[in-house]
């Protein structure tokens, strides 16, 4: 957080006085600043898909409307994030399935009578 402030300060104090040495350093603390946000959204994102609703789609959907909001275009960070974190969830969701299951029990579906 600190440096973002530092970022700010020395932003304001370089348009102020027109410096070129604190526009430079102005850069150079933005480009340091910048994917270290990056990094905070993609843990807290992942945090709160991937940690939190561990085993509840219900809450796992409601977290992820909540976080991509009204837009349907948003993305939540790292590209490589979503799919790993939909595909561990959805991969692990029958075995935890099978488990509620006694051993050699099988699911027996009633059909109609007509068929």
């Amino acid at each position: 957080m600190s440096l973002m402030y530092k970022r700010d300060y020395v932003q304001s104090q370089a348009v102020k006085h027109s410096s070129k040495d604190l526009i430079g350093e102005y850069k150079v603390l933005r480009n340091i600043v910048t994917p270290e946000i990056r990094m905070a959204q993609t843990n807290y994102y992942k945090f709160k898909i991937e940690k939190k609703n561990t085993g509840n789609s219900r809450c796992m959907w409601r977290t992820v409307k909540h976080l991509l909001g009204k837009s349907k275009t948003r993305c939540i960070g790292n590209e490589d994030l979503r799919p790993n974190i939909f595909n561990k969830h959805f991969a692990t969701t029958g075995a935890k399935l099978s488990t509620k299951f006694k051993d050699g029990h099988e699911l027996r579906w009633n059909l109609p009578a007509s068929i």
